[in-house]
């Protein structure tokens, strides 16, 4: 599922003009729609398969430059130039975006398909997923 996502991610990356957060955010929210129901089935927790699914869309590279012209901002003091300045604002900015969508694209489909659906197959009524037998 991992593959498929990251593949729906570089797409949306490449064949629109969606940005690394907007591309970030729908493939997260496919992966939230896919697996939540999945997790239910199988009786699994929550936190396990989705967001191991999206573990390749954290914004590692962003946040390496953010750290490196933190780095440079502390060696060089006031004489550092402001694109050096710049350029941390935008990767941290940019990086906790990322963060959030992640978030925000895995927590919707599940609070919106456990509010909808009480998945009487699985023996899960609605507010008895925490005390399933």
């Amino acid at each position: 599922m991992g593959t498929a996502l990251a593949a729906v991610h570089w797409m949306l990356l490449t064949l629109t003009s969606a940005g690394a957060v907007m591309s970030t955010f729908f493939a997260c929210l496919l992966a939230g729609a896919a697996l939540t129901s999945l997790t239910w089935r199988l009786r699994l927790p929550f936190g396990g398969c989705p967001f191991a699914a999206v573990v390749p869309m954290f914004p590692g590279t962003y946040m390496f430059r953010m750290a490196d012209g933190l780095v440079t901002l502390a060696e060089k003091g006031s004489k550092t130039p402001l694109e050096v300045l710049a350029g941390v604002l935008s990767d941290a900015t940019t990086a906790l975006a990322v963060v959030l969508a992640i978030g925000f694209g895995l927590i919707i489909p599940a609070l919106c398909l456990d509010r909808r659906w009480a998945w009487p197959a699985a023996g899960f009524g609605r507010g008895e997923r925490a005390h399933a037998r």
